[in-house]
């Protein structure tokens, strides 16, 4: 939340009394959403984790939606970035991506064995990342 709205609406709503200020209740309400948001997305995936972590188990998970969920806020991230929009727009995504990376690391140790080695498992995956960030 930008600090220069918060000094604002700080002056509007409680210095001048107007706690019914539209615009800054809706600034206010706007910058709560997005910080719990953010961590929703730092938590999400965290029950997963602990859960394979603690059973040491990773079967029943599908490789294909694991990768997917890798590659898919790559693309989200790098446009927040480039586009100079703020992190409470994009962040969550980065959470979720590290924590997929996470899962998946797990899933290589615990889940069923590939047909291809980790390291080129590991070379693709990193492959794929720098694609999509340069392109």
């Amino acid at each position: 939340m930008n600090v220069a709205v918060l000094k604002s609406c700080y002056g509007v709503m409680v210095q001048n009394g107007d706690f019914f200020n539209v615009n800054c209740i809706n600034q206010l309400v706007s910058g709560a959403l997005s910080t719990a948001i953010l961590a929703g997305g730092a938590l999400l995936q965290v029950p997963q984790i602990m859960n394979m972590l603690k059973t040491k188990d990773a079967s029943g998970l599908s490789a294909t939606s694991l990768y997917a969920s890798i590659i898919i806020p790559i693309p989200i991230i790098s446009y927040g970035i480039l586009q100079g929009h703020p992190v409470s727009n994009w962040g969550e995504n980065v959470f979720s991506l590290i924590q997929n990376i996470i899962i998946v690391s797990l899933f290589w140790q615990w889940g069923p064995k590939p047909k291809i080695s980790t390291q080129n498992m590991i070379g693709i995956t990193l492959g794929f990342i720098v694609f999509t960030i340069c392109c």
